[in-house]
């Protein structure tokens, strides 16, 4: 419980300014890099695709990959 694999964030910047934002975000970057962590991530802010290495989006409740039109 307290060295997960994998860690889920929803939404985790969703109310913090650009700068909290941008700390935030480069500490998951150096956790997953350092631990190899995977980190699962919700969030409406198109900005933050910059520190991922895959992208999936939601498309009327089924799961697509954001650089394909079609569904998974």
């Amino acid at each position: 419980m307290n060295d997960p694999d994998i860690i889920l964030a929803d939404e985790l910047t969703g109310n913090l300014d650009e700068e909290t934002t941008t700390y935030v975000m480069d500490f998951l970057q150096d956790i997953q890099q350092r631990e190899r962590k995977t980190i699962v991530m919700v969030t409406h802010n198109l900005d933050l695709m910059t520190y991922t290495d895959q992208v999936f989006r939601l498309e009327n409740g089924r799961l697509c990959n954001s650089y394909e039109d079609h569904p998974l």
